[in-house]
């Protein structure tokens, strides 16, 4: 795929005229020497990027309506995930509630490595994300993409200081708008414990529905729990 970088002059003159003009070239997520996402537009031509934040855009409404995320509580910056980040990522892993509501067994430094590692290898898009204060408290990623049936699963892990204060919301929000809108894809799926009633609740905010359930599918803390399969559409995303 090819490379499209958006200029400060192309950015002034798009806002000029009022409106956002439709790409239809595809092209890669490109990242500057911070890990920020660089300003650009995706193929699909109705996503604009603003100090990394994607934004559903129309024709016709003004690039000034876009708002920066820093001071804004709850807004977050998907950047890329670094190795310096592992050794976060190994602490949030091994957090009581994460391991429970995954339902495994704790892993060394060296297995969160791996886990890295063999998600680059498999072509999953693995994204870390920051606070207002640019301050790293979680990753995100798509994995399993397959362009050919135009799906992908996503996944998402927040510190265990950072759950509960709008931040899963924002980067699930941006994360999706990144699937649908630069890789194309028609699908995006998951799938959850049915004892995690947060991250249900957080996956239906976004537009997930539930397409099945797997009964008594998981084990975790000597019980068997139901495992719920979700699903969303590009036909039914809306990033209102």
């Amino acid at each position: 795929m090819g490379e499209i970088e958006i200029s400060t002059a192309m950015l002034e003159e798009a806002k000029r005229h009022g409106e956002i003009d439709i790409l239809t070239e595809p092209y890669e997520l490109r990242f500057d020497e911070t890990g920020n996402l660089l300003h650009g537009y995706p193929a699909a031509g109705n996503i604009c990027y603003n100090k990394g934040i994607p934004q559903i855009r129309k024709r016709g409404m003004q690039m000034d309506s876009v708002s920066s995320p820093h001071g804004d509580p709850g807004r977050v910056r998907l950047r890329a995930f670094e190795p310096e980040h592992i050794k976060e990522l190994h602490r949030w892993l091994n957090d009581p509630v994460s391991i429970e509501m995954v339902g495994r067994t704790p892993l060394t430094y060296e297995q969160t490595v791996k886990h890295v590692e063999k998600k680059r290898q498999n072509g999953d898009l693995v994204l870390a994300i920051a606070n207002e204060d640019d301050q790293l408290i979680g990753w995100i990623f798509l994995q399993h993409i397959e362009y050919e049936h135009g799906r992908a699963g996503i996944g998402i892990l927040l510190s265990p200081e950072a759950r509960g204060r709008g931040y899963g919301l924002s980067a699930m929000r941006q994360m999706v708008a990144i699937g649908f809108g630069q890789l194309r894809l028609n699908k995006i799926y998951l799938t959850t414990r049915g004892i995690n009633e947060q991250a249900i609740g957080l996956y239906k905010k976004v537009g997930f529905v539930v397409e099945g359930q797997l009964r008594k599918h998981g084990y975790s803390g000597g019980q068997y729990y139901d495992t719920y399969f979700m699903g969303l559409l590009a036909s039914e995303w809306s990033a209102d």
